[in-house]
Formats: C-alpha cells, sequence, structure tokens
C-alpha cells in the first residue's frame, strides 16, 4: 500500500517550540491540576466530569454529548 502524503504533522516537541508555553499558562496548568487533585482525595466535594475527545468527533457526536449533560448540570447546579 503506497501513501502520499500532503503535508507532514508537526512532532510534539515541534509543536511546543512553535507554541512555547508562557509563565501564565504554566500557573494555570498547576492550579487546575491543584484542584483536580483535591477532588480526587476528598478536599473538595465538587464532581468532575470527563468527557473523552472520542465522543466528540462529529458535530452530531458534540451536540448529542452536550445535550445531555444540560439535565446533569442542571440537577447538580441545584445540589448545593
Amino acid at each position: 500500500m503506497s501513501m502520499e502524503f500532503e503535508k507532514k504533522l508537526a512532532l510534539p516537541m515541534e509543536v511546543k517550540e512553535m507554541y512555547p508555553m508562557t509563565l501564565k499558562m504554566g500557573a494555570i496548568i498547576e492550579e487546575k491540576r491543584a484542584q483536580i487533585q483535591a477532588i480526587f482525595e476528598g478536599r473538595n466535594d465538587r464532581l468532575l466530569l470527563i468527557i473523552g475527545p472520542a465522543a466528540l468527533i462529529t458535530r452530531t457526536a458534540s451536540s448529542t454529548t452536550y445535550q445531555g449533560c444540560v439535565p446533569c448540570r442542571k440537577r447538580l447546579r441545584t445540589r448545593s
């Protein structure tokens, strides 16, 4: 099987060089990781909802996933 490539994809290291992380971005990442860790460890009672990218392949799938989250979000909003 032969393939013809129109454009070479950048390697992760090349992407990091093209778009370097700023100090502000690094601080945001650290803050969010700490918040998630607190949820996992039970120090924060928020609910963490993780939706994988596989569920969002098409616009229709993305819309369906979002519509399914709306009722859940409404229920959780009244939880506190």
